[in-house]
């Protein structure tokens, strides 16, 4: 679930680079299109890396997705019975509540 949310932050991240691009002007929107159109250079066809990037980005937000779904279905079956008292001692209300905000987000 972390590589997938490390991927996906990454995703995020360079979007947002590209999407600057918008205060440098049309020529520069347009150059970095063509440039994301062109990453495989003469090895793949036009948009070749792209679309395995766009399916890439697919893949890592099932699988994160589906890690969650796991790791909560886990955390139910988990046997309580051993279960200690629970004491915030470390914990705060973020790390307590990213389980319902983490979707929000």
């Amino acid at each position: 679930m972390a590589i997938s949310g490390i991927a996906l932050l990454g995703f995020v991240v360079i979007h947002m680079i590209g999407n600057l691009h918008l205060y440098e002007g049309p020529v520069q929107v347009h150059e970095y299109g063509e440039a994301l159109r062109d990453l495989g250079g003469h090895l793949a066809p036009r948009t070749f890396v792209l679309w395995l990037l766009r399916i890439g980005l697919i893949a890592m937000f099932v699988i994160h997705i589906h890690s969650a779904v796991s790791l909560s279905r886990m955390s139910v079956k988990a046997d309580r019975s051993y279960a200690s008292p629970r004491d915030y001692i470390a914990a705060n209300f973020a790390s307590r509540t990213m389980r319902w905000t983490g979707p929000i987000v």
